[in-house]
């Protein structure tokens, strides 16, 4: 009985001691506050229900610094926006403790010379390497989306799906990023496949924050499995075989080899590498999601990009010709970047972490100084400035057009930095902007979208502290493939002709002796539609083997009939529309508009047989082969038109 109460008393006396070495903190002078807490748990239990609303009240209490407890971790808080300069800028505030941390205790490897590898793997998401990188992920892109739109035979289909909007991004996006930084390389290896990654990382992802605090992964069943799955990657070997391998892979790859490391720091590098980009997949799906969950905010969009496919077609000679954005010109669209702009506010939970190496005087934008204890963690939450109501009015609604030409100020001061969702050392940031802009374009012009009724979702406050909040729910979407956006460029030039022939079929013809500016132009255009046609027609001629011909007169004759027959298909297909109205109360008669199609028709009917007559006219019977006949009859033509 003695033994036992002495093994308590020791046991009490030791619980204590660890409680004030680990846990209890006396403010010392001139450091910042200390919000009361739970004596165990410190703030956490707080934090982690609701973070911005947990600072927030505390921030009123407290002011813009205070150091807050997360279990046996001391953080302090600084939340005063133009103090982020400063935050970033001081020395003794360490990134690369952290960076050590989350890479030790989430991904359970050490990178050997980290801040030299970084910073030259980091060259290669900038500059030239950002425009080969964006070539491929929108060729992969345009990829998924053909395959998305097969049916189960594997044939296309433009009929309405019903999925989840995730899973959708999980089946284009997440496989794009995928296959962009890790290439194809062998289509039967079953072990490394994106949507067998994506589902194994979803999975791994929700226990990020234990992790990186440092809870042992063991207690995570879930994470120990999804974990394995995602370590079953090709070798380092295997990966720099592979032609299409991403340059940031290529070079950490390479550079940890030379010093070294093993092939499982390398895996663990690699699913480093797809966190990041994790992050850009769920970017771009709340990006989709407010949209389709704002009508208005996605016509404004449409209405922008509009705007410019339209002055570019104007541009262009070829009809056929795809439109090409440059990343200036996506990165000029001002309501675009409003809408991403806008969505990162409303859906990210960075924490932006740094290790304090020695006792630092801080001083804030105000004059104020206060002292940061050495071995406490530094941070800003940009979540709980992007819902400070004195900086963004109603901050709880979404506006997508928030951020076109505004300015935003705290304490009568503009803020140089008003969205801060990605952290200040990240090099990939502008390649996720530009890829999740790219996603959001293409996807647009190449399917209708929708939500389902009654569906909706929300960022889940549970994850603060992940790079972008993950949603509470999966949501019902309704995708159908639209067009290709190379399709709805010809679709607006179609617009663009026929709002010509309205305004002319609006106006007063009756006293209309002859149009024949209007009917040139007109013209020109079937001119134009027609060499494209036997263009092509000649060119499937032309691979065919024409050295045992003679003559080919009744070949002639049906080739002539045939140009007559497809240039009255484009005629009438072109003004179906208009002659499908009522104009019995027009001002201008119908009669007049189908004698107009009349006069076309003659017209291209004339131009094709004085061409087909000059060729006709020649004596041929000697001629073994018929090539260089019918490359001058394509000159003719290109002449002619």
């Amino acid at each position: 009985m003695v033994a036992l109460t002495v093994y308590l008393a020791i046991a009490v006396a030791v619980c204590v001691a660890a409680y004030f070495k680990f846990l209890f903190r006396k403010r010392r002078e001139n450091e910042p506050p200390i919000p009361t807490g739970h004596w165990f748990w410190g703030n956490g239990e707080e934090f982690s229900k609701n973070a911005v609303k947990f600072l927030h009240s505390t921030q009123k209490k407290l002011g813009d610094i205070f150091t807050i407890r997360l279990f046996n971790q001391h953080m302090t808080v600084i939340l005063d926006p133009h103090s982020y300069e400063k935050f970033v800028k001081e020395r003794n505030f360490d990134f690369d403790k952290i960076q050590k941390q989350v890479n030790h205790n989430v991904f359970s490897f050490e990178l050997v010379n980290a801040r030299k590898m970084l910073k030259e793997a980091g060259k290669t998401v900038r500059g030239p390497y950002l425009n080969k990188g964006m070539a491929q992920f929108s060729n992969y892109l345009n990829e998924t989306f053909v395959e998305v739109t097969q049916s189960s035979t594997g044939e296309h289909t433009d009929e309405w799906k019903t999925a989840g909007l995730r899973s959708f991004n999980s089946q284009t996006l997440f496989a794009s990023l995928f296959y962009t930084i890790f290439g194809k390389g062998d289509a039967s290896d079953p072990r490394f496949k994106p949507l067998s990654v994506y589902k194994n990382f979803d999975i791994f992802h929700k226990y990020f924050n234990f992790l990186w605090l440092g809870m042992p992964v063991k207690l995570f069943p879930k994470a120990v499995k999804a974990l394995e799955g995602l370590c079953q990657q090709p070798t380092s070997a295997e990966l720099l075989q592979r032609d299409d391998l991403s340059e940031y892979l290529r070079f950490s790859t390479n550079f940890m080899l030379e010093h070294n490391q093993t092939e499982q720091d390398i895996i663990g590098h690699n699913l480093v590498y797809l966190h990041v980009n994790y992050n850009t997949f769920r970017l771009a799906f709340w990006i989709l999601y407010k949209l389709l969950e704002n009508r208005e905010a996605l016509e404004g969009l449409r209405k922008e990009v509009d705007e410019v496919v339209r002055c570019k077609r104007a541009e262009m000679d070829d009809d056929e010709e795809e439109i090409v954005f440059s990343m200036e010109e996506i990165e000029s669209l001002k309501v675009l970047d409003s809408v991403v702009n806008e969505t990162l506010r409303v859906a990210s939970g960075v924490f932006v972490v740094r290790s304090v190496l020695d006792d630092t005087e801080f001083e804030m934008e105000n004059g104020q100084t206060f002292t940061v204890r050495k071995g406490d963690k530094v941070a800003m939450y940009p979540p709980a400035i992007h819902k400070d109501p004195e900086i963004f009015e109603n901050p709880d609604e979404y506006k997508y057009d928030r951020f076109v030409d505004a300015k935003f100020y705290k304490y009568g001061k503009e803020i140089k930095n008003p969205v801060m969702a990605f952290g200040a050392l990240c090099p990939g940031k502008k390649y996720a902007i530009v890829q999740s802009k790219w996603f959001l374009l293409t996807s647009m012009y190449s399917f209708d979208m929708e939500l389902c009724e009654g569906e909706s979702t929300q960022p889940d406050i549970n994850y603060y502290g992940h790079e972008i909040l993950p949603p509470t729910k999966e949501d019902i979407a309704r995708p159908r493939q639209q067009r290709s956006f190379k399709g709805y460029c010809k679709t607006e030039t179609t617009k663009i002709i026929q709002r010509i022939l309205q305004d002319r079929d609006n106006k007063d013809h009756s006293k209309d002796i002859a149009r024949p500016r209007q009917q040139r132009s007109f013209i020109g255009y079937c001119k134009t539609e027609t060499k494209r046609i036997i263009e092509r027609i000649l060119q499937d001629r032309d691979n065919k083997d024409h050295s045992k011909d003679i003559a080919r007169p009744r070949q002639k004759r049906s080739f002539k009939g045939y140009c007559k027959t497809e240039t009255t298909k484009i005629i009438q297909r072109t003004l179906l529309d208009r002659d499908k109205k009522d104009h019995s109360k027009d001002i201008a008669r119908p009669r007049q508009q189908r004698s107009f199609i009349g006069y076309c028709k003659t017209e291209t009917t004339r131009i094709i047989e004085r061409i087909l007559q000059d060729r006709d006219n020649k004596d041929h019977s000697k001629d073994s082969a018929r090539q260089r006949q019918q490359r001058s009859f394509k000159d003719r033509v290109n002449k002619n038109y």
